[in-house]
């Protein structure tokens, strides 16, 4: 789970606990690839926020497909629009990508995980 939102990484937090998921959170892109470069095998989903400091999610994702790392879910939260275009292209790339518009409810970030 990446956000600089500290309030947003511990809700989301909060409610993957109460469905079973065990989760690492970080509020930069930099510290993300850190922890997959050691854990490659670790993560199932990712869940970013789009707009952050120095790479967004979009660009996370483009660099973790890059690396090599598998996922079974991408998922980019994001406030505001514009990113539309940029999200189209990633995914028609990649179909496991999904987009969550704040604010969104518990049981859409469920779905956007399962």
């Amino acid at each position: 789970l990446l956000s600089s939102d500290e309030m947003l990484r511990e809700t989301i937090t909060m409610c993957l606990k109460k469905k079973g998921f065990d989760t690492i959170t970080t509020f930069n892109a930099e510290e993300a690839l850190e922890l997959l470069e050691h854990f490659p095998y670790s993560f199932r989903v990712l869940i970013t926020d789009n707009l952050m400091d120095k790479m967004n999610g979009i660009e996370l994702i483009k660099e973790i497909k890059k690396r090599g790392y598998e996922f079974k879910k991408f998922v980019i939260t994001s406030s505001m629009i514009g990113f539309e275009l940029e999200i189209q292209k990633l995914k028609e790339i990649d179909e496991r990508l999904t987009t969550l518009l704040k604010p969104f409810k518990p049981e859409e970030l469920y779905r956007s995980i399962e």
